[in-house]
């Protein structure tokens, strides 16, 4: 009983704090607040900032790599604490995105930029309705649904949304958005068959707090 009740104080830490840095990166990603921003105005050497940025973003993928989320898991497979997937999982992605946040160098070169008010107020007003899409993937989550290979139609539709409504758009934003649409390019025809070949764990196993493994399961 007490290591369920650990379990799911960790599990509930781990998923706070992947919603806030869900916030953040809604922030940072808007331009909104005084912080480090997606396209605030560039500090120092354009070239060295886009070399550093890039090493954020391939750091910032990985833990979204089927081959990368398989190893995590067969390791806590190995340690009969297959349950603690979905917080761990979670629990690292949220410190790498908030390093990333951080850690940004802003790099400038401006692609476009809504001068029109009424055109910034409607690309404001489906950003934000991108994010609103993307809200139910986290109450998913909350309720201990684990990430799978596949992104659901509403989670992809809201992540593009996302990147690509964008008042200001630097070049840094576009690469980005590139980088986003062709992940979920990517990540709708990858089942994670290929990462999972000869590795058959026990399907839809039963975990303290009710909470059932669906980690290798198809799109919810």
């Amino acid at each position: 009983m007490n290591s369920c009740r650990s379990w799911q104080r960790a599990s509930t830490t781990c998923f706070i704090a992947w919603g806030i840095t869900l916030a953040l990166a809604a922030a940072f990603i808007g331009n909104w607040g005084a912080g480090n921003t997606l396209d605030a105005l560039p500090r120092g050497s354009m070239l060295g900032a886009l070399i550093f940025d890039l090493g954020l973003l391939g750091l910032a993928v990985l833990p979204f790599s089927p081959a990368i989320r398989f190893q995590l898991y067969r390791f806590l497979h190995r340690l009969a604490a297959v349950a603690l997937f979905g917080p761990v999982w979670h629990g690292c992605t949220a410190a790498i995105l908030t390093l990333v946040l951080l850690a940004w160098k802003p790099v400038g070169g401006m692609v476009w930029v809504a001068e029109d008010p009424l055109l910034k107020l409607v690309l404001c007003g489906v950003y934000l309705v991108g994010w609103v899409l993307l809200l139910p993937q986290l109450a998913r989550r909350l309720a201990g649904q684990f990430p799978g290979g596949t992104p659901g139609l509403r989670f992809s539709i809201g992540c593009l949304l996302a990147v690509w409504a964008a008042p200001t758009m630097t070049l840094m934003h576009l690469l980005l958005a590139v980088v986003v649409s062709v992940w979920l390019a990517a990540a709708w025809e990858d089942d994670e068959e290929p990462a999972l070949a000869g590795f058959n764990p026990p399907a839809n196993a039963a975990f303290p707090g009710g909470i059932r493994d669906t980690t290798l399961a198809g799109p919810g």
